[in-house]
């Protein structure tokens, strides 16, 4: 990276930690500009966007560099518009945030990302392939409340009772 480059990246990380928006957008967005196969600037903007709820727009800038730049931070921003629009109830969505977060998981496992990918899958209804999900969540990070009840929940959906005893079973490791 160079001097400038690395400039524009505290320029904008220092601006975006004073929440002066405008100012860390700028310094992202010229970021992008001088590299634009860097993952920094997209990812900086991205979280600037994100402060300011703007997710459409997060998809809109990422979208097309997430073909030039694959690298996770810019797959996880990407993932994460997609999860909150479609929570918002753009169900049109839902697949391409699924697609996004599996190419995320491909690079890093992550406790958090699965939790959330399973929450895409909850929304199609396809409890199989969240409890998969969420099974591999409690894996890496065991005692997650959040997790334990979303397991639960589709393993009752999907009606395995060897599932549902597994799950059930997870409680005592539960942090309260």
């Amino acid at each position: 990276m160079s001097d400038r480059a690395l400039e524009l990246k505290h320029q904008g990380n220092r601006a975006l930690v004073r929440r002066d928006y405008e100012g860390s957008a700028k310094a992202f967005r010229e970021l992008i500009q001088l590299s634009p196969d860097s993952p920094d600037g997209y990812i900086g903007l991205a979280k600037v966007l994100e402060r300011t709820h703007e997710h459409q727009a997060i998809v809109d800038l990422l979208e097309p560099a997430s073909r030039k730049v694959q690298r996770a931070g810019v797959l996880k921003s990407l993932g994460n518009a997609y999860r909150v629009l479609a929570r918002r109830g753009q169900a049109g969505v839902v697949d391409r945030g699924i697609e996004v977060y599996e190419a995320y998981l491909a690079q890093r496992e992550d406790p958090v990302i699965l939790f959330y990918l399973a929450g895409l899958y909850r929304l199609k209804k396809e409890y199989g392939e969240a409890l998969s999900r969420l099974r591999r969540s409690w894996a890496l990070d065991p005692g997650s409340e959040s997790v334990y009840a979303a397991a639960l929940e589709c393993a009752r959906r999907v009606g395995h009772d060897e599932s549902l005893k597994e799950i059930e079973s997870w409680s005592s490791a539960v942090r309260r």
